[in-house]
Formats: structure tokens, C-alpha cells, sequence
């Protein structure tokens, strides 16, 4: 039994269950705000380039470029699409194992999928994610190289994969950083690592430098923004009532619960084998960039988006836990067999707890199902109404509304294709009462000569927007 139950098979069991219900639940995965929006996109202009030089997105955005090859329907592209986001881990989680033989950095990879990920699994299309699996492949590369010196090719691979790591999301050199400290003060490392993980830090440095200097878009510098040192001293001082500070409270028990768990048993096992100064980076890293996110989102928002900002944060727990404290308990006859078990009871609590949240995103999906249905009895196929009139609390937000109501309408056939389209103002929107062959969003204006008609079909080509209102 203990030969059957190792890290390897549970990862391998953790990625066939997220893999299941990333295809059972892949209507309240992928009709969910910017993944909506985004194979929308896709699918109207399959030579779509990457948004805002993200070109880690490359994978579910291929999976979706063949689906749409081969002239799959609708249910059947979102269905890949939607396990396109597992798929990159477990093509990630092979390569590390299997092809550079690095068996702690694909554990790392299935762990960082479960560790702080619940509603962050329902709401995927954040390149950081992605970014993770890239990075491990990456690290576990450079661990795979034994020649003392760097050859032309590896140069290159390093570079390449440094640009698309600095390129992939902002808050990635964060992760690089501290991966790249943590292995440096380890005295027990290969000496000819160093180098490469040197190398490897200044063209993160240099590439990130770049895209912030040439590259930054709108979206990254509102981000970038959002974190000012003239706020910290004010945070600080009435840290309790701060809405950063309580967003994480409110969620360090319940969501980010292998948090507290982690930092204690990282810190007994670095106190007791002495290793000071990678306690020390642990704990000043962890609570640094937990301030950062703090500071930067004390206005609060939605959860869902903020608990994706704390994900790198994870890392900073995983990677201590799987290079320095598991190898110590297995190589521990008394302690192997708890280890294991722990860590089995940990990943089938974490894999509740992300079960249990698809109740929301599937309450969702019956919300705006049901404002579809009350636009039957309206006539006509587009319809358009104030933000007031929707139940906010059940939708997490409105702007995507277009695009959902779309796709869940479209999932019956083709030619039921309906749309709401849910704005602030509805009485500045009175232009769109007068055009018949468009489709609109908060963001777009489409015309039925550019939608895919194998997906969307508005058949009605002479009604145009209605106003509709709905009793709560």
C-alpha cells in the first residue's frame, strides 16, 4: 500500500480529478466574465493576436484554433477549451517528471493547482496560472543541466523562456525572484547552478524592464497603480479597519488555510536544522508580498479576482515544502507514512473545498438562464436593460453579460442565439434602438457579417435592441 500511495500518484490522481471537473463544470468555467470574452473573440477572428503581449495565453488559445479547425460545435469547444487549462499542468507535470527528470518540480506544479485555488479554478483565463506551468518546466530545465558551462543552446533556451516568463504576466518576476534567492542561499545546491540561476535573473530583470519601459499597456499600469508607497503609512496605522487587511482575514481560514499550517511546520524544520537565512527569506518574502496585494487592493472588489492575486504567494510555501521539509520526513521511516497521509487528506480537503465553490458559478449560470427565459415572452432576440435591474450579488459582475447570455442561449442551437446586453445607463444607449444587424457588448459592436454563423446566429435581421424590465 505505501509503494502504490507515493507523491507521484497522488499528483497523478489530484490532475484526473481537476481534470473531471474541469469537464464536468465547463459551462461555469469557461461562461465566466473574460473567458467568455475571450474565445468570443477567438472564434470571431481566429488571427486574433495575443492581448497585451501575453504570449504565455498560447496554449488554450491554440486548443480553441483547432476545435474551430475541425469544425467542432460550440459544446465541444468549450468543453476543450475549458480542459485546456488543466492540460497545460499536466503537460507540464509530464515533462518535469518524465523528459528532465525533476520529480519535485512537477509535484510543485500539481500542488500550486489546489494550494490557495478555489474560485481562481472557476475563473481561469489569468495567465498567471498558465505562467506557473511554463515556469516549472523552466526551473526544472535548469535543474537538468549538469555541464558546468553554458552553451549556445542553453543560452538560448534560457533567454527565450526568461523573455516569455517576463512577457507572461506582471506579478511572474515576483515568483522568479524569490525562486531564484531561495536557491541561491541554499548551501547544499550543485555548484554549477549558480550561474545559470544568475543568468537566468538578469535577463528576467532585463526583460521585465523592457516590457514595463516599451510594452506597458493600460490594464498593467492601472494594476501597477493600484500599489503606492503614500498609502502604506495610512494602512499601517489603522491597519483593522483596512479593506485589504479584512479581505484576508475574512478568507485566511476558510480559502487560504494551508497558509498558517505551512508557515509552521516550514519554520520548526528551518529552526531545527539551522537554516536561518531561508527562514528568513520565506517569512520576509511571504509577508511582503501579502502586504503588497493588501495595499493594492484595500478598496476591496471582487474575491474572485483578488484571490488570484495572491496565488504567487503559495509559492513562496510550496517551494520550501517540497525541495527542504517532505524530503526530510521521507527520508524518515517514522515520519514517511504520516507524510503521505497528511498530504492525501490535505489535497482531497483542498479538492472539496474547490468542488463545493462550483455551487456559485453554477447558481450564476441558472440567474442568467433565467433572464433569458423572461425575454421569450418579450419577442425578439437582443434585448438591453440597466445594471439596476440585475441582481448583482448573483453574477459577480455585469459587463460580461452580453457575451454569457450568448453562449447559453447558443448551447441550446445555433439559431436561438439570444443576448442581453446589460449597461449603467441605459438612457445614453438609445442609438443602439436603431441598429437591427449588430451584436452588442459594453465594449463591442459586432456585425452579423463578422460573427461565426457555425456558432451565432441571430436570425431575426430586421428587430433591433429592446429595452426590457424584469420584476424582482
Amino acid at each position: 500500500m505505501q509503494k502504490l500511495v507515493t507523491l507521484k500518484n497522488i499528483c497523478l490522481l489530484t490532475l484526473l480529478v481537476l481534470s473531471g471537473l474541469s469537464l464536468f463544470y465547463y459551462k461555469e468555467r469557461m461562461l465566466c466574465l473574460d473567458a467568455c470574452f475571450q474565445s468570443f473573440e477567438i472564434i470571431k477572428d481566429p488571427n486574433k493576436i495575443f492581448e497585451w503581449f501575453r504570449f504565455g495565453s498560447f496554449f488554450p488559445r491554440f486548443i480553441i484554433g483547432v476545435a474551430l479547425a475541425l469544425h467542432w460545435e460550440l459544446k465541444s469547444l468549450l468543453i476543450a477549451q475549458s480542459f485546456s487549462f488543466v492540460a497545460i499542468h499536466i503537460v507540464s507535470f509530464i515533462i518535469c517528471l518524465r523528459v528532465f527528470k525533476q520529480e519535485k518540480w512537477a509535484v510543485l506544479t500539481v500542488l500550486f493547482c489546489i494550494f490557495f485555488v478555489n474560485n481562481t479554478f472557476y475563473w481561469t483565463q489569468n495567465e498567471l496560472i498558465q505562467a506557473i506551468a511554463f515556469n516549472s518546466m523552466f526551473w526544472a530545465y535548469l535543474f537538468s543541466l549538469n555541464e558546468k558551462k553554458i552553451n549556445l543552446i542553453q543560452a538560448s533556451v534560457i533567454s527565450f523562456s526568461s523573455f516569455t516568463l517576463a512577457f507572461f504576466h506582471p506579478l511572474m518576476p515576483f515568483v522568479f525572484l524569490f525562486i531564484s534567492l531561495f536557491f541561491l542561499v541554499d548551501t547544499q545546491k550543485p555548484k554549477q547552478l549558480s550561474k545559470k540561476i544568475y543568468l537566468s535573473l538578469v535577463l528576467m530583470v532585463l526583460f521585465t524592464s523592457v516590457r514595463i519601459i516599451f510594452f506597458e499597456n493600460p490594464y498593467d499600469h492601472r494594476a501597477s497603480a493600484r500599489f503606492n508607497f503614500s498609502r502604506v503609512i495610512p494602512f499601517l496605522a489603522n491597519i483593522n479597519n483596512q479593506g485589504g487587511w479584512q479581505s484576508f482575514a475574512n478568507h485566511i481560514f476558510n480559502d487560504f488555510w494551508l497558509l498558517p499550517v505551512s508557515v509552521i511546520f516550514i519554520s520548526i524544520y528551518y529552526l531545527r536544522v539551522r537554516a536561518f537565512s531561508k527562514l528568513a527569506l520565506v517569512l520576509s518574502m511571504l509577508l511582503g508580498y501579502c502586504f503588497f496585494i493588501m495595499v493594492s487592493y484595500n478598496e476591496t472588489g471582487n474575491w474572485f479576482h483578488i484571490e488570484s492575486q495572491y496565488l504567487p504567494a503559495s509559492l513562496y510555501l510550496i517551494i520550501p515544502l517540497v525541495f527542504d521539509v517532505f524530503p526530510y520526513c521521507l527520508s524518515k521511516n517514522k515520519f514517511k507514512r504520516w507524510v503521505i497521509l497528511v498530504l492525501l487528506l490535505v489535497v482531497t480537503i483542498r479538492i472539496f473545498q474547490i468542488y463545493t465553490t462550483h455551487f456559485f458559478y453554477t447558481d450564476r449560470l441558472n440567474y442568467i438562464s433565467s433572464i433569458l427565459e423572461k425575454t421569450k415572452s418579450k419577442g425578439g432576440t437582443k434585448f438591453i436593460t440597466d445594471s439596476k435591474e440585475i441582481e448583482k450579488n448573483k453574477i459577480l459582475n455585469t459587463w460580461a453579460f452580453a457575451y454569457e447570455s450568448l453562449y447559453l442561449s447558443a448551447l441550446q442551437s445555433k439559431d436561438s442565439t439570444r443576448s442581453v446586453c446589460v449597461v449603467d445607463s441605459v438612457e445614453t444607449k438609445g442609438w443602439m434602438m436603431n441598429e437591427p444587424k449588430v451584436f452588442f457588448s459594453v465594449w463591442d459592436i459586432v456585425p452579423y457579417s463578422h460573427l461565426n454563423k457555425n456558432y451565432f446566429n441571430f436570425t431575426d435581421t430586421t428587430t433591433t435592441y429592446k429595452l426590457i424590465h424584469f420584476e424582482h
